[in-house]
């Protein structure tokens, strides 16, 4: 069993999409990423890092769980009292202590994105992308739509999960609000 909030094979992993960002866009500026345990923003960061420091990262959380978020202001790992937020694939709330080390290195920023905002880049996902997001991989364009990740021109947001239940895509589609997952 893997804890993926604490080993490291998590974050290695997901090092290879940091690296297979800058082999397709090597030129990128901004790289938005959501944030949950922190696994895949710290493989993601860090590989970018590596190679590319100069490229700004930007980590995104709900703001009924910002647990990375609200960690960073204390300056080390915390565990949210209470979750609340239909992006239920960050549902983490307390980041893991391996992956935090190399978000507080490496993240330039986590900001904050609201449950209609999440919805809007749902939306904006699905009818324009033609993308069938869940709304957890949504946050990272709904930072950008909101400008919140800055006006960088070369800028990736990833999208990440594939977990979306038929009743709230149907609730989102219609201009809805699901009811948030609570933790």
């Amino acid at each position: 069993l893997i804890d993926t909030s604490e080993d490291r094979r998590v974050a290695a992993g997901h090092a290879g999409i940091g690296m297979e960002i800058l082999d397709d866009m090597p030129d990128v500026e901004t790289v938005i990423v959501p944030c949950s345990s922190g696994g895949l923003i710290a493989g993601v960061a860090s590989a970018i890092k590596l190679r590319s420091p100069g490229v700004r990262i930007v980590g995104v959380n709900p703001e009924g769980g910002a647990a990375i978020h609200r960690s960073l202001e204390a300056g080390k790992p915390v565990t949210l009292d209470r979750w609340e937020s239909m992006a239920d694939g960050l549902s983490a709330t307390r980041p893991g202590d391996f992956p935090f080390a190399h978000i507080r290195e490496r993240v330039d920023e986590v900001v904050l994105v609201s449950e209609e905002e999440i919805a809007e880049a749902f939306r904006l996902l699905f009818s324009r992308g033609k993308i069938l997001a869940e709304p957890s991989g949504a946050v990272s364009v709904a930072a950008w739509m909101t400008g919140r990740a800055g006006e960088d021109a070369k800028t990736i947001a990833v999208i990440s999960g594939g977990n979306v239940a038929a009743d709230t895509v149907s609730t989102l589609l219609a201009g809805g609000l699901p009811e948030p997952l609570r933790q």
